[in-house]
């Protein structure tokens, strides 16, 4: 009877180490690297980008904000593998010829109360490694999402954008919808 347990639990261990590295290692891809001022711009299956990626001490530092002395990190893998795959990928610069398309999920969603712009604080997982931060806004022309960016010398620095229109379409679709539904 151990004898079939052990086996079953490595069958399932196994299992799951395939499904998770095949995962990591199929979905997400970097498709381009630029080096611009010290820093890489960094292309996500062809279609997100995020901007301003620095590396020190060998570890990846996304951009962040700080405000009254708090680290606000917007931009975080979140997969081990991936990390290694990502520093790997940058200091080699080979890069896949084909990508998947990206997938998406709203993590965290909250809604923001006595608040004239900001209605909703919200995350992103892109491929089940990457979440980004952003914020669902109102102005003039309705709502809208705020995705990363900071103001640098008086002017807004974006850190994350989409080169795929249809995907941020998609996106942010989405994130209107639940702040609708969560609104009523």
């Amino acid at each position: 009877m151990i004898k079939y347990i052990k086996i079953f639990v490595l069958i399932v261990v196994f299992s799951m180490c395939l499904r998770f590295n095949s995962y990591v290692l199929a979905d997400m891809k970097i498709t381009r690297v630029e080096l611009q001022n010290n820093s890489f711009n960094v292309i996500l299956n062809n279609s997100i980008e995020v901007l301003g990626i620095r590396m020190q001490n060998g570890e990846i530092i996304f951009p962040y904000y700080v405000n009254k002395g708090n680290i606000y990190r917007q931009i975080v893998i979140t997969n081990r593998d991936f990390k290694e795959y990502f520093k790997k990928t940058i200091c080699e610069k080979s890069f896949p010829e084909n990508a998947a398309e990206t997938a998406f999920k709203i993590n965290k969603f909250k809604l923001v109360k006595n608040n004239k712009n900001i209605k909703a604080f919200a995350s992103v997982i892109f491929d089940g490694v990457l979440e980004v931060e952003c914020r669902i806004m109102t102005g003039k022309k309705g709502l809208w999402v705020a995705w990363p960016a900071n103001k640098e010398n008086g002017e807004w620095k974006q850190y994350f954008k989409f080169t795929d229109l249809l995907l941020k379409r998609a996106v942010e679709d989405k994130l209107f919808k639940d702040y609708n539904k969560r609104n009523e």
